[in-house]
């Protein structure tokens, strides 16, 4: 998580979300969070109202609650993932390993 930037706002305005980012400051930049940020992020929520002149709500118009993001769950081995970087550390090779049994993402690396 990162905090939103200009670029951010640029971006999020193209593609029509800048509204579902009115409450918060922070947005997925890299990685899984960057990938599944509309799912993580949830819906923004708002409530309209009629005020009085003084400010002051005399009656609610429209009410849209937010919606929580969704969770993920990652099937990444931290252990088999520090050690993958461990052998591939000076070398030019990929790795990518697979639970037989989910066909989940166990670990991977890449150096170049």
């Amino acid at each position: 998580m990162s905090k939103i930037n200009d670029k951010d706002v640029e971006r999020l305005n193209n593609d029509g979300k800048l509204a579902n980012y009115a409450a918060t400051h922070d947005i997925g930049k890299l990685g899984i969070e960057r990938y599944y940020e509309d799912v993580l992020h949830g819906q923004t929520g708002y409530e309209e109202v009629e005020v009085n002149n003084r400010g002051r709500v005399i009656r609610q118009l429209k009410e849209v609650p937010p919606q929580a993001g969704h969770d993920i769950y990652l099937t990444l081995d931290l252990k088999l993932q520090q050690y993958i970087e461990t052998l591939l550390a000076g070398s030019r090779a990929a790795v990518v390993v697979t639970d037989p049994r989910t066909g989940g993402g166990a670990g991977a690396g890449f150096h170049a």
